[in-house]
């Protein structure tokens, strides 16, 4: 199972790889979506070796090594296969969570809070690997891409799985603990809140009578581009 870093992570690599999906198409077989999720696969396909515990300065490196290799291959991609529109809307998505993992890999104020706040939210693994369990399926049904309102559904699967994530760090590890994972997901996800989501605030999504605002079994795991592998995406 992945911890929390890796399904923060990996998640936003998905949901990314989405949102590009439906915003862009490119150039040939090699320049497809499938292109783009093989260079973030590392970020989502981390072994349980390494999910288990990210608590010292030297297991974060070893994350933050492949962290680096996802991210350039990510860059590659979008030089060989984007056009300047298409690479710069992608740049705007992504800017927050290329600050946050330059932030977490390099010795710190927020690599320390990170070390301080870790063993917490590694207890408090299992309830937050229900978060991610609700919305595993309904991700990966967006691989397949619904036509009917699909950015709500990718907005409001996102809102619901940061409610949920920010609650259960609330109650086991405290407001400290709780305020730095709200001020992770905020860094990580506020370009594209602000650009695609901000008709979608969590309000919203849970008053909906649709799937996406049901939170007994839809969806994903939020496998998100890994802050894991601190992406931490």
């Amino acid at each position: 199972m992945k911890n929390f870093v890796e399904t923060q992570l990996s998640w936003l690599a998905l949901l990314l790889t989405a949102f590009y999906s439906l915003l862009a198409s490119c150039r040939g077989e090699s320049c497809g979506p499938e292109e783009l999720a093989r260079c973030a696969r590392p970020l989502q396909t981390l072994s349980s070796d390494w999910s288990e515990l990210v608590t010292t300065k030297e297991q974060l490196q070893r994350v933050c090594i492949e962290l680096s290799s996802a991210v350039s291959c990510i860059k590659r991609y979008t030089a060989q296969c984007m056009n300047e529109p298409q690479r710069q809307h992608f740049n705007e998505l992504y800017v927050d969570v290329n600050t946050a993992i330059m932030e977490l890999c390099q010795e710190g104020p927020y690599q320390d809070n990170f070390l301080k706040h870790m063993p917490c939210m590694q207890q408090v693994k299992p309830q937050f690997d229900s978060c991610s369990h609700k919305y595993t399926a309904q991700m990966q049904e967006m691989a397949v891409i619904k036509p009917n309102e699909p950015m709500k559904e990718i907005c409001c699967s996102f809102q619901n799985y940061l409610d949920c994530s920010y609650r259960t760090v609330l109650v086991k590890c405290g407001e400290e603990t709780a305020t730095f994972t709200k001020e992770f997901f905020d860094r990580t996800s506020s370009s594209l809140i602000k650009k695609h989501c901000e008709k979608f605030p969590i309000k919203k999504c849970l008053s909906s009578s649709g799937a996406v605002a049901k939170t007994e079994g839809l969806f994903l795991s939020i496998v998100l581009l890994t802050v894991g592998r601190y992406l931490f995406l």
